[in-house]
């Protein structure tokens, strides 16, 4: 997985996000005041897992990071195919 998370909503929630795209190690932290309590886990599994990483979405964006479906999160800098040519490393 390459965003988790340590808190509860409501309140502080520390983000770890690391970059998808092989061969590439960054990664970042950041906190986020989640306001709003998540769905109760036996009335929406799904909504109560995905609460706090639906309140990463724009802070994520902000970063300069991507996700793509099915492959994950790429860094700013893997997120340029001009950077991401650059500095991809042989396989």
């Amino acid at each position: 997985m390459t965003l988790a998370s340590e808190g509860e909503a409501p309140g502080p929630v520390r983000f770890y996000l690391a970059c998808d795209w092989p061969h590439c190690d960054t990664h970042t932290m950041f906190d986020l005041v989640v306001a709003d309590p998540a769905p109760p886990i036996e009335e929406d599994f799904w909504g109560h897992i995905m609460h706090t990483a639906e309140a990463s979405v724009e802070r994520v964006r902000e970063l300069g990071w991507t996700y793509h479906q099915g492959i994950g999160h790429w860094c700013s800098r893997c997120s340029d195919p001009v950077d991401r040519a650059r500095w991809r490393k042989p396989g």
